[in-house]
């Protein structure tokens, strides 16, 4: 999930080059629809979305119903700062 076209399709390009099937999403609203519907096996994210960010989507999972709030989760951003790690 990335709101950048460019960043999501490097990353799109490098999981299929792996073998791995890719489902670019832009809004943050489109991923709790999507996680019912596709069952995916991971979740990258990025922080700093248009529509929630990153981490209020990533608590929005978690409070989902099992099975699906135990889907892993990788932050995907640009911030470094302490707080931001610590906090993802």
């Amino acid at each position: 999930v990335d709101d950048e076209p460019n960043i999501a399709e490097v990353v799109r390009l490098y999981l299929e080059h792996a073998n791995y099937e890719a489902l670019l999403l832009s809004r943050g609203q489109e991923v709790l629809r999507t996680i019912v519907e596709e069952r995916p096996s991971l979740v990258l994210l990025d922080i700093m979305l248009p529509d929630v960010s990153g981490y209020e989507l990533c608590e929005q999972i978690r409070k989902m119903e099992a099975p699906y709030h135990q889907t892993p989760i990788i932050f995907l951003t640009a911030k470094g700062e302490s707080i931001d790690k610590l906090r993802g």
